[in-house]
């Protein structure tokens, strides 16, 4: 494929333009090569002088010591009074000392240079290091300033200077022992200036270190301190320390990478390093670089300015020659495209002339008028309309009507008799100011207008249906407001759509209502579909009703969900029929039981007074027996006749309390004698079972309004069961009072204790929650029964209590009535100590006295 010759030239410019980056890439990469080693060569030099420094002051002290320990073995003896002036001549010519100082076995200064140590008892081993005789050994940087800071006594030990120092030791053999050491203490601080001296760049770094990589002196501006060991250093960790000399780059003593140059003695534990960042190095090799960088990037933009401009020259030229080409092409291509483009246009498109004449007709004319385009041409346009519509569409091409664009509604003739309804629309052609003709085209609407016209009907057929369905309905849009409602919606919450559309759905629930049925409803837009639910609706009077809430997404034009629609039916109604359904099923069951078990009872209870008058009948029958042994049998089956006859008087009065609740009329009564009547009648009972009935009173009368047969059948009835239940020895007491409209008759019994959850059983026909009652003494179960529905039916109430002591007491509540004068009670009072009741001074009838009553 043969290249164009702009694209030639591109890539010739773009080769001479990358030669002069490459060549200037190779020189960088050289140059800084060589300024690395330079810089390399430098550290090692810097740390070559100052390792040289510090050896030579090290081995100073090493001589000194030297001829020191020949004096010391010449006399054969230590003598601290001619060795001191030695020490303190040797301290004078070395600068690089702290201190001199002779040391036997034992660790006491013999003589020393500060007066003070003298007699100085010292820990030799804190010297770190026991050279052998005639041999010094230097040591680990210690902290302090003398002999002083490694005595033994620690009470005599003065605070630890900031300072530090560096013990070089020698072993004298004296008189036949190794008992004597001397003791050197090098300042490292004097090597610290000497670095200075030596390194005056602040980028550098020099530190000197034993071989165990512990710092003896370094720069001040150093980030280590004296006796520090560098414990990650490379050159402690990942080099052979014997060479004397070499450079590495790594991790160093500062952040990141460093250039390293260190420096190994010979004959002396120590180790120099010098460094300086990389960073240091790669700004100077910049710095170096940069006018060279400018020069290239000069000669590159030149160049490619240069082939850039002869490109775009070329380019120009080969693009005219193209346009050239190109447009002889595309006019001819354009007259055929659009004569099948007017083909494929679903318009009716038109040309007319001046006159309105037509030019040119697509053939969209032939398909809607049935006549082929030909014979339009040259015919006036506005002729080819029915004639409802010519006057409409001769205006079009009115020429005084300017330059914009005229629109008009022509309705056309098509097979079948059809007429087509076209929004016309005419552009008016000008040549300069000279009108030419026009140019228009004809969109056909009949479609798009029966489709509206249908919508339209089936919107309003929607409407109307909705409105006539019987269940509230709203539609809710995608900000949670109301879009319509129905007929039925404004009659369930009472409220008119002209209030409520626009407005936020819910605004008179509460917080937590309204956040669900947002959520339900945003989950329905999101996803579609429908939704189903039970819920509390509030009504905005805030009544609640149970409805069930049904959901569905509308979906729009684009088939994505834009609304909500609720539909919802009210469901109160039918749910408190469920439950009343129940409610009555339940009772009927229980009344079934209850009929069962009331059969049973009643069929035990007429079975045992019936066997009893069987059995004693037989035997007056059967046998010869005296007037006194017949008397005893007929007294048994009249009291089993008695039983029998108060059992069925019971059992219809039961009945006909059930069948009518009311007793016969009301009469106002004074419940005090009402007592008394009870208690001369069942007076006898209590004898017969040896129980003390008590009765306690008020002097003023306690006004009820009831039946007096029914009274007298109430209170006849609380009292028989207290005797009945109480057993022999016992007592039953009975209080009454007036308090609050009401009065109120207690009667407490000295019966066994009853659980509080079987109390109710009590004022259950048949019920034998007592185990002291023995149906056979004449007790039916009707008693308590019948009390209570004579209690409700005037419109009291009749309860059981569980006495703490042991007992029942039953608590009758009767509303107060007035009596039409004072009765007086047929009892003689008397006065009984005690609290004043809430109805006036306190007064009973006869019987023991009783501690005041409460109020319950």
């Amino acid at each position: 494929m043969r290249f164009p010759r702009s694209r030639t030239l591109v890539w010739i410019g773009s080769l001479l333009a990358l030669f002069p980056l490459l060549s200037l890439a190779i020189a960088a990469w050289l140059q800084f090569d060589r300024l690395r080693d330079d810089e390399a060569a430098r550290l090692m030099g810097t740390a070559t002088v100052i390792e040289d420094h510090a050896t030579r002051s090290v081995d100073a002290v090493g001589n000194a010591l030297s001829a020191l320990a020949e004096h010391v073995a010449a006399e054969g003896a230590v003598h601290p009074a001619t060795l001191a002036p030695l020490l303190q001549q040797s301290l004078a010519s070395l600068p690089v000392l702290r201190s001199l100082a002779a040391v036997d076995a034992q660790g006491q200064v013999l003589a020393s240079t500060v007066a003070a140590e003298v007699g100085l008892v010292i820990d030799p081993g804190l010297l770190g290091v026991q050279p052998e005789a005639g041999h010094d050994a230097l040591g680990e940087v210690l902290r302090g300033a003398g002999l002083v800071h490694l005595a033994r006594d620690q009470a005599s030990m003065p605070s630890l200077a900031r300072g530090t120092m560096l013990p070089l030791v020698r072993r004298v053999r004296v008189a036949g022992s190794d008992n004597l050491l001397l003791v050197a203490l090098i300042d490292p601080d004097r090597f610290a200036s000497y670095q200075q001296l030596a390194v005056r760049d602040e980028h550098t770094v020099a530190v000197l270190t034993s071989y165990q990589g512990r710092v003896i002196a370094a720069l001040p501006w150093a980030p280590v301190t004296p006796g520090q060991r560098l414990l990650g250093h490379p050159l402690f960790t990942d080099f052979d320390l014997p060479r004397e000399r070499g450079s590495l780059v790594g991790p160093g003593l500062r952040d990141g990478t460093q250039l390293i140059g260190y420096r190994v003695s010979r004959h002396r534990p120590l180790v120099v390093l010098v460094e300086m960042p990389r960073s240091r190095l790669v700004a100077q090799w910049f710095d170096a670089m940069l006018p060279l960088l400018l020069g290239r990037l000069v000669i590159t933009l030149g160049l490619v300015a240069l082939t850039a401009y002869a490109w775009l020259a070329l380019r120009s030229h080969e693009r005219a020659q193209r346009g050239q080409q190109s447009v002889h092409e595309a006019v001819e291509n354009r007259e055929r495209q659009l004569t099948e483009l007017f083909k494929l246009v679903p318009e009716l498109i038109f040309r007319v002339g001046r006159d309105g004449r037509v030019s040119f007709v697509n053939g969209r004319y032939t398909d809607v008028s049935g006549r082929s385009a030909q014979q339009a041409v040259g015919q006036w346009l506005p002729e080819l309309f029915l004639p409802a519509s010519r006057e409409a569409v001769a205006a079009l091409f009115d020429p005084q009507r300017g330059r914009t664009p005229r629109r008009a509604i022509g309705l056309l003739g098509g097979p079948y008799g059809i007429e087509r309804r076209f929004d016309i629309t005419v552009v008016p052609l000008y040549d300069g100011d000279e009108l030419r003709g026009f140019a228009g085209s004809a969109v056909d609407e009949t479609e798009r207008l029966l489709l509206q016209d249908k919508l339209r009907g089936q919107v309003e057929f929607t409407a109307r249906l909705l409105e006539l369905v019987p269940v509230p309905v709203s539609i809710i849009d995608r900000d949670g407001r109301f879009m319509s409602v129905n007929q039925a919606w404004e009659a369930f919450n009472q409220r008119r759509r002209e209030e409520v559309l626009g407005r936020v759905a819910g605004e008179h629930w509460t917080q937590a209502d309204r956040q669900a049925q947002r959520e339900r409803d945003e989950q329905l837009l999101r996803q579609g579909g429908s939704d189903s639910a039970e819920l509390l609706y509030t009504r905005v009077d805030q009544s609640r009703r149970l409805v069930r809430m049904n959901k569905v997404a509308v979906p729009g034009e684009d088939g994505q969900p834009v609304a909500v629609l609720n539909a919802f039916v009210d469901l109160t109604e039918f749910r408190e029929a469920e439950r009343a359904i129940v409610a009555a099923r339940e009772a009927a069951e229980q009344v079934s039981r209850l009929k069962s078990d009331f059969i049973a009872s009643v069929s035990h209870e007429l079975r045992t007074p019936l066997q009893s008058i069987l059995g004693f009948t037989e035997i007056g029958r059967q046998r010869a027996l005296d007037p006194q042994r017949q008397q005893a049998l007929l007294e048994e089956i009249h009291r089993a006749g008695q039983g029998m006859l108060r059992m069925v008087n019971e059992l219809l009065e039961l009945a006909r309390l059930e069948r009518l609740p009311r007793t016969g009329p009301a009469a106002a009564l004074d419940l005090r004698g009402v007592v008394e009547v009870a208690r001369r009648t069942l007076g006898p009972l209590a004898e017969q079972r040896q129980v003390v009935l008590s009765v306690a009173l008020p002097q003023r009368p306690l006004a009820i309004a009831l039946e007096p047969a029914a009274a007298d059948e109430l209170v006849g009835q609380l009292l028989r069961h207290a005797i009945e239940v109480t057993p022999a020895g016992g007592a039953v007491e009975v209080i009454g009072w007036a308090f609050g409209g009401e009065t109120l008759l207690q009667v407490r019994d000295g019966g066994p204790s009853i659980a509080a959850d079987q109390l109710h059983r009590l004022f259950e026909p048949f019920s034998s929650v007592h185990p002291s009652k023995d149906s056979s003494e004449g007790a039916t179960g009707l008693g308590l029964a019948i009390a209570r529905r004579i209690a409700l039916s005037a419109d009291g109430e009749l309860k059981a209590v569980a006495r703490p002591e042991g007992g029942t007491l039953l608590e009758l509540s009767l509303p107060q009535a007035a009596l039409p004068a004072p009765a007086a009670g047929p009892m003689a009072a008397v006065a009984v100590p005690g609290p004043a009741p809430a109805d006036g001074p306190q007064a009973f009838a006869a019987g023991p006295a009783l501690p005041a009553p409460g109020v319950s």
